[in-house]
């Protein structure tokens, strides 16, 4: 009897804590939102601080039909407005550094997957282009995931794939990130 109260007892104490790292988990992500990261596929061997504006061209779908359309319709709106925000980069400019990207997987998860927590993801082959000279100045895969179950969904993912965008600009950008605005 006592063996069967203690194995009782554990087990309660196991599922507590797993139900308050997933409430921890979820807190956290429905406040930042999805994350995005770059695998650089290719350098970029200039300092991109030469550019003083960018283009997001529309993102093509290399899924053969299979990918996520509502994704592919706002991922270029979503990776110019956090360009724009993080970067020294703005619509327009005299030189002029082009995005573009293609949507190479998409997934939303296994129903067991779902189980032990929300877990979406894009990732897409993106090139950064010289816009006078269409010289291509490097390759990455940014790879975007939402592990929230509030903030999901193709608008959360656009915004983590923007978010690793600007990231691997600032990183090859001299002068940095566009300092926060005060309030």
């Amino acid at each position: 009897m006592k063996k069967k109260l203690c194995l009782l007892s554990l087990l309660g104490v196991l599922v507590s804590v797993g139900c308050l790292g997933r409430v921890i988990k979820e807190s956290y992500y429905g406040a930042t939102g999805a994350t995005g990261r770059v695998n650089v596929l290719q350098n970029v061997k200039v300092d991109l601080s030469r550019y003083d504006s960018f283009s997001v061209e529309q993102f093509s779908d290399a899924m053969e039909g299979q990918g996520n359309m509502a994704f592919l319709a706002v991922v270029e709106k979503k990776v110019a407005e956090i360009v724009a925000k993080k970067t020294y980069l703005n619509a327009t400019g005299t030189k002029s550094l082009k995005i573009s990207g293609s949507l190479i997987s998409y997934d939303t998860g296994t129903t067991t997957e779902k189980i032990a927590g929300p877990m979406e993801q894009a990732i897409c082959r993106i090139k950064l282009i010289d816009a006078d000279s269409g010289k291509v100045l490097g390759v990455a895969d940014c790879l975007s995931r939402a592990k929230s179950s509030v903030r999901k969904g193709p608008e959360e993912l656009g915004e983590g794939t923007g978010k690793g965008i600007a990231e691997w600009i600032i990183k090859n950008d001299s002068r940095g990130a566009r300092p926060e605005e005060e309030n």
